[in-house]
């Protein structure tokens, strides 16, 4: 879990350096690219690795509410959301399709994914600005259509199973 251990600061002593706040690492450009590249290529990185972006996002979002504003606007949070709904968000809703008419959810069948999404989005609605995105994206039926989704359960899938 080498995502997490960069943004855990731990108790330091005088010979040990500093490691900056969560925020202030999600800042970088180089992490920015490379959690960018994680979502908008799970499906060559995995679920698992995508929960550990997500909880990571969650838990410096949560610790940080000022870095909320900077998720938005690096594309972050954009890219979270088409690692959820997919990548044509935009000409889904310009040609009147709504999310709610989507069949088959594109989440990766990962429990730990999964169970990392509503974390993510609950920490992307702190602010009010926010929030407003998160309510215009609506990933809400998608995130509720996996329990319906026969690629979400067993046969197919132990995603569900006793992981939940």
């Amino acid at each position: 879990n080498c995502l997490t251990v960069v943004f855990h600061q731990h108790e330091t002593g005088a010979a040990t350096p500093v490691v900056p706040a969560g925020g202030a690492q999600l800042r970088k450009p180089e992490l920015l690219q490379v959690l960018t590249d994680i979502m908008d290529n799970v499906n060559c990185y995995g679920g698992v690795l995508a929960a550990l972006v997500a909880t990571l996002l969650s838990d410096v979002m949560n610790s940080d509410p000022q870095i909320v504003h900077d998720v938005h606007s690096s594309g972050l949070a954009k890219s979270f959301f088409d690692m959820i709904l997919g990548k044509d968000i935009e000409s889904r809703t310009s040609l009147g399709e709504t999310v709610e008419t989507w069949s088959e959810p594109l989440i990766e069948p990962s429990a730990e994914l999964i169970m990392a999404i509503p974390n993510v989005i609950s920490a992307l609605s702190l602010t009010e600005s926010g929030m407003k995105v998160v309510t215009e994206t609506n990933p809400f039926p998608t995130l509720l259509s996996v329990f319906c989704s026969p690629k979400y359960a067993m046969p197919n899938s132990r995603c569900l199973l006793n992981e939940m």
